[in-house]
């Protein structure tokens, strides 16, 4: 998606993960954006961090070599991502400082660890897809819904 052309914000979001908070599952974002059609290679997200993200705060920890298939679901969480489907001993955790960027492609499985510090972890994620696919952020958030209630 990067250099192909204009992009449209997609999502945007703010994680704060208080002191003790535990992190998130590995998943692929994709399976939250599949319904509208857009393929994955068409998103882009871009963590900015506000706080360090450290191994300590739960950084992302992201599993290469997979954003061509989404990966099989676990029995009764249809978002996450079966554990079993990667070498967990080859992710890589990705530390930041406020203000650095990370991109990553929306079928990127990920994952993030507890908050260990005594300090909030936040991060504004920002998310766009490509712009062939014209103005698409109502019709994500519209549509979220259905994605979430389900659960």
């Amino acid at each position: 998606m990067l250099g192909a052309g204009h992009c449209h914000l997609f999502k945007d979001k703010l994680i704060y993960k208080p002191p003790g908070t535990t992190g998130y599952l590995l998943h692929q974002d994709y399976t939250r954006y599949s319904f509208t059609g857009i393929p994955a290679s068409d998103i882009l997200s871009v963590m900015i961090p506000i706080d360090p993200a450290t191994e300590q705060s739960g950084a992302i920890t992201i599993f290469s070599g997979y954003t061509d298939k989404i990966l099989p679901a676990p029995p009764g969480d249809p978002y996450a991502a079966d554990p079993s489907a990667v070498n967990l001993d080859e992710g890589i955790m990705i530390e930041l400082e406020p203000g650095d960027l990370l991109l990553f492609h929306s079928a990127a499985p990920h994952l993030s660890g507890p908050n260990l510090t005594h300090h909030p972890r936040r991060a504004a994620f920002i998310t766009y897809n490509h712009g062939k696919y014209g103005q698409q952020y109502n019709h994500y958030y519209a549509g979220r819904e259905s994605t979430y209630s389900n659960e």
